[in-house]
């Protein structure tokens, strides 16, 4: 791709074991990670999975990618947007020397493909 002048990237929930990023980090341009929740037990709660692997990657990803590192935030009204939360996610882009996080509004464009 890259010879053709065409960017990578990937999308991810980041979580998966840290080898996979290792795999990929090489040839890529970009990541975009997204940050959900940071109360372990929220994040689970919505999203079945806990968030320590996740915040885990994001700060080795920070740390190792030198390519673009895009978070992004999906804003969940009721789910995501207490200020406790909001906190945590300023604190943890402080933590990891990043500036760039794009805010994801809720938007429900595909729920009549997923009716029954």
């Amino acid at each position: 791709m890259h010879e053709a002048y065409i960017h990578t990237a990937i999308e991810t929930c980041g979580n998966i074991p840290w080898k996979n990023f290792q795999s990929v980090m090489p040839f890529l341009d970009w990541i975009f990670f997204d940050l959900k929740h940071f109360n372990n037990t929220e994040h689970k709660k919505a999203t079945s999975a806990g968030n320590a692997l996740i915040i885990e990657n994001a700060k080795q990803l920070s740390k190792e990618f030198s390519g673009r590192l895009v978070f992004r935030f999906p804003l969940i009204p009721g789910f995501n947007d207490s200020s406790e939360n909001i906190d945590a996610i300023i604190s943890f882009m402080k933590e990891t020397g990043k500036n760039e996080i794009n805010i994801l509004l809720l938007h429900h464009l595909g729920r009549e493909k997923y009716r029954c």
